[in-house]
């Protein structure tokens, strides 16, 4: 006893050098519920001790601190010592990073899985169940530069431990990858063990965890599905979305319908991504001619027996409920493609979203953007674009003429903008991507996950 007495008030030498002092006289310093003796232990270390001048190897003692016995919450991240599973580490709430439209994980966030474009690059897969396997799903290590995912993991995430990247089929329809994603996150919940996983003892035992999701266009639909119809807020603490059409969009949808030929470009969840659709309106009964312009019905007519056609019309997604009534945190970056070299880099307007009118949601992003930046984008307009998708969709508006008619609530909205004539929809090169791979959606995505 006084052995442990002497060395606790002589103090403790970490591995690192740092000398650690305890209470010799309370056997839980902190009063954490675990004893000093369970929180820094000592380490036998043989080591070479020619270096000072004694001969041969020598026996030396440090101590190992597995939590710090002066602190109650040693890494300051509000779970108790005694109940976090990495006390050390500050927990951050696993993120699942979900892509758009025809894509997958490697090309929206620099990241790959055991899912490759070419076995999610479809729809009507008769075998869902590979997509909702949590093995299948497993990432692997390597992620590319200047991508969301280096940026994750450069601030301390850790693949298949708290980053993952859910890929779906990227063609079908929202309702049915939604219900994918469910049983995905049921699997993943269910069966993963690493310490960062969970926050506490308590919640592993339980299988209690909340992920973040960042989401790319048309993911964030396919999130907002799951967590609005499915009951999945109840797994889902915040959804970050970029540049997602909430309310459709005539752009994301047919684009480029002009290149039609008698090889169909168009995809099931195209017509979920249209304003008309019935996900966004509740219509029950979508035919062609709602869908698509009149000029475009002819080539359509050709394909009205196409599979794909059929497929869509006979999956239609139901009405998104909205998420007024849930209780995960929405947060949005939407991406403006000005040109006329405004900025020299990508600029992060942070802004406070209007729901007044139309002219005032526009107005209030030209004010920020001006007196915070001096950036000069007067000729911004409800039709500005990602080259893709509106800015009014984007940022969850739905209007008739001047008048906000829906909206989705948003926590926190950020407008990337882009002064490079690099991006425009005549070059094929878009800012609906482009923004994927910048260093202020980037830094905007951390803030928004370490936002209270």
């Amino acid at each position: 006893m006084a052995c442990k007495r002497y060395i606790e008030t002589a103090g403790m030498r970490l591995s690192n050098g740092e000398i650690i002092y305890t209470d010799p006289l309370n056997a839980d310093t902190d009063g954490d519920g675990l004893k000093d003796g369970e929180e820094i232990i000592p380490q036998f270390k043989f080591v070479d001790s020619s270096s000072i001048g004694l001969p041969g190897v020598s026996c030396g003692i440090c101590f190992n601190m597995l939590s710090d016995p002066n602190m109650s919450d040693s890494d300051g991240d509000g779970y108790s010592d005694k109940e976090d599973l990495a006390p050390m580490i500050k927990y951050k709430n696993p993120v699942i990073l979900i892509h758009g439209r025809g894509d997958n994980s490697k090309n929206c966030f620099g990241i790959e899985n055991h899912i490759t474009q070419e076995d999610n690059n479809g729809y009507g897969y008769e075998n869902t169940s590979d997509f909702s396997d949590v093995d299948k799903q497993k990432l692997l290590n390597s992620t590319a530069e200047n991508s969301i995912a280096r940026k994750l993991v450069d601030d301390g995430y850790v693949a298949n431990e708290n980053l993952f990247a859910f890929n779906y089929p990227n063609q079908d329809v929202t309702y049915i990858n939604a219900i994918i994603l469910q049983n995905y996150i049921y699997n993943l919940s269910n069966s993963n063990t690493s310490s960062l996983f969970f926050a506490t003892k308590s919640d592993k035992k339980n299988k209690n965890v909340k992920f973040d999701i960042i989401a790319h266009s048309n993911g964030g639909l396919v999130s907002r599905y799951y967590i609005e119809n499915l009951g999945g807020d109840s797994y889902i603490r915040k959804l970050i979305t970029i540049d997602t059409p909430h309310y459709g969009s005539t752009l994301a949808t047919f684009s480029d319908m002009e290149l039609l030929t008698y090889t169909s470009i168009i995809c099931p969840m195209d017509f979920d991504l249209s304003s008309n659709s019935r996900l966004f309106t509740g219509n029950t009964n979508i035919y062609i001619d709602t869908l698509f312009p009149i000029s475009f019905q002819s080539r359509l007519f050709t394909y009205y027996f196409n599979h794909q056609v059929n497929y869509a019309l006979n999956h239609q997604s139901p009405k998104l409920n909205g998420n007024k009534n849930v209780s995960t945190e929405y947060y949005a970056i939407g991406g403006i493609a000005y040109g006329d070299n405004i900025t020299k880099n990508p600029v992060a307007i942070n802004f406070v979203r209007s729901r007044i009118s139309v002219y005032s949601f526009i107005q209030q992003i030209k004010l920020v953007a001006y007196n915070r930046y001096g950036i000069d984008i007067s000729g911004l307009a409800s039709d500005s674009n990602d080259n893709i998708i509106d800015i009014m969709t984007q940022f969850g508006l739905k209007s008739n003429n001047n008048d906000i008619i829906d909206y989705i609530n948003f926590h926190n909205t950020t407008a990337i903008i882009t002064g490079s004539n690099e991006y425009s929809f005549s070059n094929g090169n878009y800012w609906h991507n482009g923004i994927l791979w910048d260093d202020s959606t980037h830094e905007t995505i951390i803030q928004y996950l370490i936002r209270s």
